[in-house]
């Protein structure tokens, strides 16, 4: 699934509404009618819901929210922050409309904030992806009392306070469950803005996928479906030794359990062969946990590594895991390296890469 950052939602909305010609106020209708249908698979019609509006789009989904769930026949106060007559472009349309539906709005004021405790379940539509820096009034406040209410708060594609690129928060919703527009935004994986999110969900608007293709910097992230289309599809008349064979380096006196789960993985990844370079003295738990590998004897000294023999058959390695940052751990490295065999370097080994980018730049094999 592809990550957008902020200038790349804008970039894909500008396409889609000025080259391809779906007007801005149809994908606020469909980001509206996506929400509330998974709004109602969670809450029944006897739900107190409270709608927090801001200005932009996502303000203009709230107020789309609002009307669909009334129209539902859910109890709904929406409350509009700004004055309406900073709401424009799309925002304004729908806002319109919902006045032609003879709802009623409910302005900011001293009022709001009982509304909130009262609710049983908020929607954040207050600020988008455009939000930088710290939180100013009334949104300070608004958000501290949404934060503190006992209701269950849903947060129209970010989090109001979130940054829609920067792992750090200084105020923000702490939403229970985000229903991201078309698109995860970057800050959603990174940490700690990612736990604001809560549980993240994203939903189709209708943005065609052919709005991402010019994109610089493209970033995705691995779900079942990417997964399934990089497994390779096996003979029936294979075995271990015709599925790949790796290796993994690692492990000490004091670091066993890292190399034990890195070898666990290994094996439930698919690898037909995987062969581990422990120090000895861990072997007996080691085998205990990823009996489908074969162990190689090492030299050790001390409890660590100092000497491991990659056999020629052997067609990737992984070293690090619980390696300890000696420098025995350090010849290692270099030793792998200079197989010029797929690599992958990890944990304790990352710490001595920086002496070696000339070892890395000068290899023809994958180093990751």
């Amino acid at each position: 699934m592809e990550v957008l950052n902020q200038n790349q939602m804008y970039q894909a909305d500008q396409m889609t509404i000025e080259t391809l010609g779906i007007p801005g106020e149809t994908l606020m209708e469909n980001a509206g009618q996506a929400i509330v249908s998974e709004i109602a698979k969670n809450w029944g019609i006897s739900t107190q819901i409270v709608v927090l509006a801001g200005t932009g789009n996502n303000g203009g989904d709230g107020i789309v929210i609002a009307r669909r769930l009334l129209n539902l026949g859910y109890q709904v106060q929406l409350w509009l922050i700004p004055p309406e007559e900073k709401v424009r472009d799309a925002a304004k349309v729908h806002l319109e409309l919902y006045h032609r539906h003879q709802y009623p709005v409910f302005h900011y004021g001293e009022e709001l904030y009982p509304a909130i405790q009262q609710a049983d379940v908020i929607v954040d539509a207050l600020l988008g992806i455009g939000m930088a820096g710290e939180l100013r009034p009334p949104y300070d406040r608004i958000v501290q009392e949404v934060n503190q209410s006992k209701a269950k708060v849903v947060s129209v594609d970010i989090p109001s306070g979130v940054n829609a690129e920067q792992a750090t928060v200084s105020q923000a919703v702490r939403a229970d469950i985000t229903y991201t527009v078309q698109y995860p935004k970057q800050s959603a994986f990174l940490y700690p803005a990612a736990s604001y999110y809560g549980m993240l969900q994203v939903v189709d608007i209708g943005i065609p996928p052919q709005t991402t293709d010019s994109l610089e910097y493209r970033k995705y992230t691995w779900g079942e479906k990417e997964y399934q289309s990089t497994k390779v599809e096996r003979s029936p008349n294979s075995h271990k030794g015709s599925n790949g064979k790796g290796l993994i380096i690692g492990g000490s006196s004091y670091m066993i359990g890292a190399p034990v789960l890195a070898a666990q993985a290994c094996i439930a990844s698919g690898i037909g062969l995987l062969s581990c370079a422990f120090p000895n003295h861990i072997l007996p738990i080691a085998a205990q946990k990823a009996t489908e590998a074969t162990f190689l004897p090492c030299r050790e000294q001390d409890g660590n590594l100092v000497q491991v023999e990659i056999p020629g058959s052997i067609q990737v390695v992984a070293i690090g895991m619980g390696l300890g940052r000696t420098e025995q751990t350090c010849q290692l490295v270099k030793n792998v390296l200079a197989q010029d065999k797929p690599t992958i370097i990890d944990a304790d080994a990352l710490f001595y890469l920086n002496e070696m980018w000339g070892i890395v730049d000068n290899r023809s094999s994958v180093t990751v």
